[in-house]
């Protein structure tokens, strides 16, 4: 339109303007931008992210509920309020699967009686929940510096005495260690791995 208008006073065109329609905003609540990861192991925590737009409402508060597709059951639920300052909310929901296989998890926000349109209230999203397995970690350090220290003991700070619990198999490997360290120490090891060991490992 800027183009246009620059080009009709070039050539002397008078243009008029007619305003038509309703001015009122068309109103309309919408869910959008979902994001949450495609897979994950059994009990690891799923983070929905994802937008609520009220468009045409001044003040208005709903819930966003996610759910199991085809399920009752709620898995979390969050009040949005809208105080007229924004029109676009950020929403956050969680969920942590108990069981493995391929889920379909939908997240809704109920319809307006004075909604254009309903059909845009609800998302849905695939993610393959995994078998909890144990994930293989190989850490490499120069020497004993503080960072070391606070990282393997992260690592290393789930107990292996509760069946499941232990989720991280940690393997260190100091570069400037005594060459009794691999012996004192249950995570070290000697010397880099193969190539052939080195694929073992997930990090």
């Amino acid at each position: 339109l800027a183009k246009v208008s620059k080009y009709a006073q070039q050539m002397g065109v008078p243009l008029f303007f007619v305003g038509v329609g309703d001015a009122q905003e068309v109103r309309d609540l919408y869910l959008h931008d979902l994001q949450v990861a495609d897979s994950a192991f059994v009990n690891d925590r799923l983070n929905f992210k994802l937008r609520l737009t009220a468009q045409g409402y001044e003040r208005l508060s709903v819930p966003v509920t996610l759910r199991e597709k085809g399920k009752d059951k709620v898995l979390q639920q969050k009040i949005v309020s809208f105080d007229g300052t924004s029109k676009t909310v950020e929403v956050r929901l969680q969920h942590q699967p108990t069981e493995a296989g391929e889920k379909m998890y939908e997240i809704t926000v109920p319809g307006q009686e004075d909604e254009v349109s309903t059909d845009n209230n609800r998302l849905q999203r695939a993610v393959f929940v995994h078998e909890a397995r144990q994930m293989k970690v190989l850490y490499v350090e120069g020497y004993r510096r503080w960072e070391y220290h606070y990282i393997k003991t992260l690592l290393e700070r789930e107990s292996g005495r509760i069946k499941g619990n232990k989720s991280i198999d940690l393997k260190v490997l100091l570069l400037e260690a005594d060459p009794e360290f691999a012996s004192q120490d249950r995570s070290a090891i000697a010397e880099f791995p193969s190539k052939v060991e080195l694929n073992a490992f997930d990090v």
